[in-house]
């Protein structure tokens, strides 16, 4: 556990962009890294990296399946219609038919973003702030909208499989810098300040084709040896095709999401969850290409912890 200590104090971010800063390594997204950004669409292909929300199944309770109910549907479309009413006027009373819906859905539903106020290390959350801050009313600190417009920029992705020759990574994989450096090099890509690093893992593929009860369980994931390259390389937002993100069993025994603490609390690290790559990895295999222009915005939803997000990819 004092390892674990050294390495948050290590690579901590606390204080590096002021006292307040919510924004944390997005504050390494410029406006000029953006439009660099932009010269990697060269073919004007668009994908969504998004897990429909009705491929999750309802009897897995740990995936956060939502809830759609109608408030009117087509059949009160047709009784509206017979029910017209003849105003003063003489002529039909009629409103334009419309159906319209809600859902119920967990912050961190589907393809996601955790904000940096969804984890708590010693009381504390990004920056020093104290987690009682989140309260049942939400977050004041730290919540998904502070960060809900800045993911954009130049993503790249690292897919592991391929370069390791695998069609998935193997249960409880510890993803290591080392993984991530061999996998920048195999694709040609160099890695630059600023970009969302996209991670695939090929777990998501795997599961949804075996057993979805299998996602929740071991699994591979960012490891902590990890950190120090997302430090070193200046990385802005991680995202993986994993339910958890990071290796699953945890390498710390008695600490479970040591690597979200690390991530979240200390470095200010926006990470992201079920991020659907495997079409995305075909087409960079394709053309050689692991650079795109990616817009993943959060909904802009005061006071949450996490949101839903479609990640669209430019190509």
């Amino acid at each position: 556990m004092s390892d674990f200590r050294q390495l948050c104090s290590k690579f901590s971010n606390w204080g590096r962009w002021g006292d307040t800063d919510e924004l944390g390594t997005l504050n390494l997204v410029t406006a000029n890294s953006r439009r660099a950004a932009a010269q990697a669409v060269e073919l004007g292909t668009v994908l969504s990296l998004a897990l429909s929300l009705g491929d999750i199944p309802s009897d897995i309770s740990g995936l956060r399946r939502p809830i759609g109910l109608m408030l009117r549907d087509g059949g009160d479309a047709l009784i509206r219609d017979v029910n017209s009413e003849v105003g003063a006027t003489g002529e039909v009373d009629r409103f334009t038919p419309t159906s319209e819906d809600v859902w119920l859905l967990s912050s961190h539903s589907g393809t996601h973003w955790d904000a940096l106020a969804h984890v708590f290390d010693l009381g504390m959350m990004y920056n020093g702030a104290p987690a009682s801050l989140v309260t049942s009313a939400g977050a004041s600190r730290g919540a998904i909208s502070a960060v809900a417009s800045h993911l954009v920029g130049r993503a790249v992705l690292l897919d592991l499989p391929n370069v390791m020759g695998l069609r998935h990574l193997p249960p409880g994989h510890a993803i290591s810098g080392i993984d991530l450096d061999r996998a920048a090099v195999a694709h040609g890509v160099q890695i630059r300040h600023g970009d969302i690093v996209l991670v695939r893992t090929g777990w998501l593929k795997h599961c949804r084709a075996q057993s979805w009860r299998d996602y929740l369980g071991s699994s591979p994931g960012i490891g902590l040896e990890a950190i120090d390259w997302l430090w070193t390389n200046g990385v802005a937002a991680v995202a993986t095709d994993t339910w958890g993100f990071e290796v699953i069993p945890s390498q710390l025994n008695l600490l479970y999401g040591a690597v979200h603490i690390a991530c979240l609390v200390h470095l200010g690290l926006t990470i992201g969850e079920m991020f659907v790559l495997d079409d995305l990895a075909e087409n960079c295999m394709d053309d050689g290409r692991y650079e795109m222009l990616l817009t993943a915005s959060a909904l802009p939803m005061p006071g949450a912890v996490g949101s839903p997000t479609n990640p669209i990819v430019l190509r």
